[in-house]
């Protein structure tokens, strides 16, 4: 197991743990005291429907003029990477409404999991699984295996892709709604 993997679960088990390392994570820098989070929390929830409107689009546009324009060729794995940083920037705005800036993925899932799960009880552990999956590491992984996976077998991959893509659309308009309900709320 991953560091990060073994603290996601710690902070989901141990609230005392995820507020001792979120204290860390200001100590460290990770984290910032800001004031103005309502300011943050807009342009970073206009950032999440940004990308959620790019990656419909361009899924969409599969159908038609991509598949016209550029045969052979797809874009799932943009749409996806994406539909994740919709996600990650719903986050950033729910670490902005609690008066933080977050410098890394640690730390605004530690955010997240400190005053919506823990404190607040308003996100359930399937938006903060969503959440966990979406480190930079792990889009950066995802771009660079699809395209060996493209190269090795087009036809194949393009269903998965697709599917992926899918997939990662229904979780990014969920979390992101979810974010937008307790903003809001």
């Amino acid at each position: 197991m991953r560091f990060r993997e073994k603290k996601y679960s710690v902070w989901l088990e141990d609230a005392k743990e995820c507020d001792n390392d979120f204290q860390a994570l200001i100590q460290k820098g990770a984290l910032i005291p800001i004031h103005d989070g309502e300011v943050w929390k807009n342009r970073h929830l206009e950032k999440a429907d940004h990308n959620l409107d790019f990656s419909s689009l361009v899924s969409d546009l599969h159908k038609t003029v991509i598949k016209e324009s550029h045969p052979g060729k797809t874009f799932y794995d943009w749409v996806t990477v994406s539909y994740y940083y919709a996600v990650y920037h719903a986050a950033l705005a729910l670490v902005s409404k609690a008066g933080f800036r977050s410098k890394s993925h640690m730390a605004t899932l530690c955010g997240v999991i400190r005053f919506y799960y823990h404190k607040d009880r308003m996100l359930e552990r399937k938006y903060l699984e969503t959440l966990s999956h979406m480190e930079k590491a792990n889009i950066e992984q995802f771009v660079e295996s699809q395209s060996l996976r493209e190269r090795a077998s087009y036809g194949v991959s393009v269903s998965f892709e697709e599917r992926l893509a899918s997939m990662a659309r229904k979780d990014a308009i969920e979390f992101v709604n979810k974010a937008k309900d307790i903003l809001t709320g």
